[in-house]
């Protein structure tokens, strides 16, 4: 029985690397060079060797290569170990803001601290927010919104019960809102002295988001209606009044707080270790020990 457990272990975790040569442009002798490394870091953070195959897949996947690769697989095992979800869905989030943000030059580690920290200040469900960023990071790399305040404000969304696919949404409709040409809104906007070329350049900048809706919040003054004339999506609107009902110095604290994130996985990782994450290694390392003797 054992001897068949061991088999179908190490079969399981062989066919695992072997996609990723089938189904993604990186060579099999590639493959072969990572299996060593894949197993030691499954057992260093507690999953066992097929989850972390599978989470680098989705790496290879997503056209990460060489010394990257390890990286980001080491990133989203240990987003994993902290609960931001199972390894392949951490690295899909992690891979998106690295390919969307290449130009600023993301990593997956920073982009699995966002992450985190997004978690750590906002109330959502740290499963729910991984899933939900690859849908943001196009536009909001493209209106030069750093991924720092993408997450930021999906956590301040959050502490007022809004779940992360519906901050999510929210975010996205009012992202979709300034890359618009309406003339209604354009009117409306001018009517207040600013532009929609303003808000995005704004937009771009340090809390760009934030900002943005704290100038249309000042020069509106209360005017609601005219203000749905810049924002007619309705989500988009919900998302923007959530915002700013907000205690503003909270809001600072928490874009300032993921912003500031650096280094927190180790942390993250240290405050976890207990007789829960001794188990998973347990048992990672009787997995390896099966998928070695398979």
């Amino acid at each position: 029985a054992v001897g068949g457990v061991s088999i179908r272990t190490a079969a399981q975790f062989d066919e695992s690397l072997r996609k990723i040569a089938a189904l993604t442009d990186t060579s099999a002798e590639t493959v072969n060079s990572w299996r060593e490394d894949v197993r030691k870091l499954a057992v260093q953070y507690g999953a066992t060797g097929t989850a972390a195959a599978e989470a680098l897949f989705s790496i290879a996947g997503a056209g990460i290569k060489g010394d990257k690769a390890m990286e980001a697989l080491e990133a989203s095992l240990i987003g994993a170990a902290i609960g931001l979800g199972d390894a392949a869905t951490v690295s899909d989030a992690a891979t998106s803001a690295m390919n969307a943000y290449a130009k600023s030059g993301m990593t997956a580690t920073r982009a699995t601290e966002i992450l985190a920290a997004g978690i750590n200040w906002g109330k959502m469900e740290a499963t729910q927010l991984a899933p939900v960023l690859g849908s943001l990071t196009g536009t909001s790399s493209a209106l030069g919104i750093s991924f720092e305040d993408v997450v930021a404000t999906l956590a301040v969304f959050s502490l007022t019960g809004t779940n992360a696919a519906e901050g999510a949404t929210q975010l996205s409709a009012i992202m979709s809102t300034m890359l618009g040409t309406s003339q209604e809104a354009e009117k409306a906007l001018a009517d207040v002295g600013l532009s929609l070329a303003q808000l995005r350049e704004m937009a771009a900048g340090p809390r760009g988001i934030l900002n943005v809706m704290r100038l249309l919040n000042e020069r509106f003054d209360g005017q609601l209606d005219k203000l749905a004339l810049v924002i007619p999506n309705i989500r988009a609107f919900r998302g923007v009044m959530n915002a700013l009902a907000q205690d503003s110095a909270h809001v600072d604290k928490v874009f300032a707080g993921v912003t500031d994130s650096h280094g927190n996985l180790a942390q993250s990782l240290k405050e976890m270790e207990g007789p829960a994450m001794a188990m998973r290694r347990a048992w990672a390392q009787l997995t390896d020990a099966a998928i070695a003797i398979g």
